[in-house]
């Protein structure tokens, strides 16, 4: 399927809101969108509910990994298939107003964009069941009514869709000001700038969204700033989030380990931080310090 927009949804035990997500792809303004579908070893029914839901609609494709592998391989995979002129992440918990993607295409198209970064996210408020439908929402993401606020510390960034001039240094330091989330949900990826950069995830099941950001950030010839948002984040349970037990203690200062390992081999790889190496420690002691925070 030749499509503009190929939109990857990972999904682990996310029966509950699978059909809320993947509706909320399917049902957008902009047709011209396939919805692929990793299930990560699933143990709730989520995969045979895939199947029994999208199974015979052509513009979803439903891939199964051979292990549990976390989001960022499944992430890998998805882009590994994806026939997308740009590609899209969404979770499988969460959902998206259904003229984001035309909004996000429009600029991408206009800019000749590697990727366009949207500031704000919509936080939903649950019912009793823990769902918001989209028809609880206006119909506008402008309405007064409409909970939106910046999405995790993104109130730096411009007011106005801004083609980011190419000063690293500059880029650089409005990352470590928040001044570009490093969520991947907000954002739209050119596929041939992630192909022709290798640009991929890590094998962290933590923070790999963050490095997978700030590597497009850093290389991007054309990256756009643009207001606004339409992705309806519901939280959900992750390491950094979840009970802070003793195993996931452990499995934590593990992972910070393994990030610092994983970001300076990736940066490594980027000129801006060949030519100023000593910006890769500031941005491992970033992430660190703010995964620590979170923690």
């Amino acid at each position: 399927m030749n499509a503009d927009i190929s939109v990857i949804i990972p999904l682990y035990n996310a029966k509950k809101y699978l059909k809320l997500a993947v509706d909320s792809i399917l049902n957008q303004t902009h047709k011209n969108i396939e919805v692929i579908i990793v299930n990560d070893c699933s143990t709730d029914g989520s995969l045979e509910l895939c199947r029994e839901l999208y199974g015979h609609d052509e513009r979803v494709k439903i891939l199964q990994q051979p292990q549990n592998m976390g989001p960022g391989e499944a992430r890998n995979t998805g882009i590994r298939s994806a026939q997308g002129k740009y590609i899209a992440f969404s979770d499988s918990d969460d959902e998206i107003l259904p003229d984001t993607f035309d909004r996000l295409f429009d600029v991408a198209e206009k800019y000749n964009a590697d990727v366009v970064h949207n500031t704000h996210s919509i936080f939903s408020i649950p019912d009793e069941n823990g769902v918001m439908p989209l028809e609880m929402l206006p119909s506008s993401a402008d309405d007064e009514n409409t909970l939106i606020v910046p999405v995790l510390m993104d109130q730096n960034a411009p007011k106005e869709i801004t083609l980011l001039d190419g000063d690293r240094s500059v880029m650089f330091e409005n990352w470590l000001k928040h001044g570009y989330n490093w969520v991947l949900w907000t954002k739209l990826f050119r596929r041939s700038f992630l192909e022709s950069h290798s640009v991929s995830f890590g094998h962290m099941k933590i923070a790999e969204d963050m490095i997978f950001c700030l590597e497009c950030l850093m290389q991007a010839e054309k990256y756009v700033v643009m207001p606004g948002g339409g992705y309806i984040y519901r939280s959900a349970d992750s390491l950094s989030r979840g009970t802070k037990s003793p195993d996931n203690t452990v499995k934590y200062l593990r992972s910070q380990l393994q990030i610092a390992v994983e970001m300076k081999k990736r940066l490594e790889m980027i000129d801006f931080f060949r030519q100023n190496p000593q910006k890769i420690t500031t941005a491992v002691d970033f992430v660190l310090s703010g995964l620590e925070s979170g923690f």
